[in-house]
């Protein structure tokens, strides 16, 4: 059996009375279909019309015997009650506390639009014993998986940024790489579309630089936006390119960084040089772009990985590269002066 409350025209706490009183009640008309009522178990105070099909109620006309607990014959008087005891507690969870004013606080025909804060806090409280005495064995259980971010925060200090000399590297060999791009495919599809153009000299030139320029372009947005954040220079050298707080940059933002590098070339490529000596080792493009070159491990769940030496890739890369310059210079030199020396003769 419940205990029940009702609030009168003057919305004033009536009760308690008991689920036999409250019927008897509503075939008397002391409490009609409008009336607010509530009862230990319930969240907020309810119309008895939303309870009729839980009370069945009957019409009015019905006759009505008397309970066999002491009757009321009217509302009873208005003095604060303390909090009504169940005497047969219900299966609902018991949340929110009895009320004890004499008056009942809220709009008559709306619900409240939030619960009370020591409300809120007894929900969450339950909920959290809820899930760790959840039984992982119940089949009916539903699937949970533990809510992670896609990377661990990771402090500014804990990253390894990539210098002057480990970006030359990468871009050595993305260099060369472009070029055997451009030399077969720019050329190729440039010379064929110049000569559906119209076949002169300008118009095959134009459309092998068109074609060779919209090449690079796409080779970098596309490796900067991959998974790897890197081209296969940078992939060798291992470092990426991300933004500044570690998530990876969109293919329009690489596509922007490439023709933010314009400037960094202008005045004797500063902007390149910027990155041997800024804070985050980032050249002029970066700082447009809001990106930084990092080690491969950076931003990782493995930080630890992370190396600060240059590595024998870039070693291996920079020497080759210096090696090759030292022997183009002997072989012109060489042919310098076997010209000369022909002259002589």
């Amino acid at each position: 059996m419940s205990i029940w409350y009702y609030t009168d025209a003057e919305r004033q706490q009536q009760g308690p009375l008991s689920t036999d009183e409250l019927k008897q009640y509503f075939h008397r008309e002391i409490v009609n279909p409008d009336t607010l009522v509530w009862r230990d178990g319930m969240l907020h105070w309810r119309a008895l019309s939303e309870l009729a099909g839980q009370l069945n109620l009957l019409p009015a006309a019905a006759v009505v015997t008397e309970a066999p607990s002491v009757a009321k014959v009217g509302p009873p008087a208005l003095a604060p009650l303390p909090s009504p005891v169940v005497a047969e507690p219900e299966p609902a969870l018991t949340i929110a506390p009895a009320p004890t004013s004499g008056r009942a606080v809220f709009n008559l025909g709306s619900e409240p639009s939030e619960l009370p804060p020591q409300v809120l806090a007894e929900v969450r409280h339950r909920a959290h014993q809820a899930l760790e005495n959840v039984d992982s064995d119940n089949p009916y259980w539903p699937a949970q998986a533990a809510l992670r971010s896609r990377r661990p925060a990771t402090r500014d200090e804990d990253v390894v940024y990539a210098g002057f000399w480990k970006r030359t590297a990468a871009a050595i060999v993305d260099g060369i790489l472009i070029w055997i791009i451009g030399s077969f495919g720019g050329e190729a599809l440039g010379t064929l579309l110049g000569d559906l153009a119209g076949g002169s000299k300008l118009a095959v030139a134009m459309m092998v630089l068109l074609v060779t320029l919209t090449l690079q372009v796409c080779y970098y947005a596309f490796f900067h936006a991959s998974f790897n954040a890197a081209t296969p220079g940078k992939m060798l050298i291992g470092i990426k390119v991300v933004r500044g707080d570690g998530d990876n940059i969109s293919f329009l933002r690489a596509v922007a960084r490439y023709f933010a590098t314009i400037p960094s070339g202008i005045l004797l490529g500063i902007g390149y040089l910027m990155a041997g000596f800024t804070a985050r080792k980032q050249a002029l493009h970066d700082m447009i772009c809001d990106t930084v070159v990092v080690d491969k491990w950076a931003f990782t769940g493995q930080p630890e990985m992370q190396r600060h030496e240059l590595g024998t890739a870039t070693v291996v890369v920079l020497v080759g590269y210096v090696g090759l310059i030292v022997l183009a210079v002997i072989f012109v030199a060489a042919l310098g002066f076997g010209d000369a020396v022909r002259h002589v003769r």
